[in-house]
């Protein structure tokens, strides 16, 4: 089985779990853990957009059952969902109707030249291994960016670049990641810890301990000990990249 088919076969997969799990965390059957990383997610690119003028045309690269679709619509822009797996694409678009949907492995997005305001994505990089493919990647999104326009990952590093998941994954360093995306065309690249895989928190949220109204908190927390500590040892962190075309 070739990687391209690999892939192929692990998110069709997940098509058949609930929608809601597939993407992040599909043993969250309660749904807690998986509910407080989609508010870490959409707030974090909620801010990143802010300078982006509402309705313009962003792009969900990877956009799996359409969860961060839906709150890129109810933000108010107008948004474009690809990804690999027919089976998520179904879940997307019982969820965003509204929204443009369409198969992509990432060779080639469907999608014109400086055509897009912003391009967004969400751990989805991390699953092309090989540099040249998460190269070629970035290439295509630089071309279909409008100049001036930003590209918004969130993405899973280490210190120290790691292969994971049996070769599914890769959690590239932090430097893998500004280089990857300055060789691609891209400027005034900023990045922002988020969240640690293995926060002490976490454990406690997926197991419904800390309730709903202490997340804002439990989010500051994160982040300000990620801007004191970096990545931990032996942890993966999810980054947000900010870039500009």
């Amino acid at each position: 089985m070739t990687k391209e088919t690999k892939q192929f076969a692990y998110w069709q997969k997940m098509a058949a779990v609930d929608p809601d799990m597939a993407v992040i965390d599909p043993r969250d059957h309660a749904g807690y853990k998986n509910s407080y990383i989609c508010q870490i997610r959409d707030l974090a690119f909620a801010s990143a957009l802010s300078s982006i003028p509402l309705q313009s045309p962003v792009l969900d690269f990877g956009c799996g059952t359409g969860s961060s679709t839906k709150a890129l619509i109810q933000l108010g822009y107008t948004v474009k969902g690809v990804d690999i797996a027919p089976g998520l694409l179904e879940h997307a678009v019982k969820r965003c109707p509204e929204a443009e949907f369409q198969l992509s492995n990432g060779e080639r997005i469907p999608a014109d030249n400086e055509s897009m305001a912003a391009v967004v994505t969400y751990v989805v990089l991390s699953y092309l291994v090989s540099a040249e493919s998460v190269q070629a990647t970035l290439t295509e999104m630089h071309r279909i960016l409008a100049t001036g326009g930003k590209l918004i990952l969130i993405e899973q590093a280490r210190r120290h670049t790691l292969i994971v998941e049996q070769g599914l994954k890769i959690q590239r360093s932090l430097q893998d990641w500004q280089q990857l995306l300055a060789t691609a065309g891209f400027t005034q690249v900023r990045s922002k810890i988020l969240r640690h895989g293995r926060f002490p928190t976490t454990p406690l949220i997926k197991l419904g301990l800390l309730p709903a109204k202490c997340w804002p908190w439990l989010m500051q927390l994160e982040q300000q000990t990620a801007h004191l500590c970096g990545v931990f040892p032996g942890d993966y962190a999810e980054v947000l990249f900010e870039a500009i075309k």
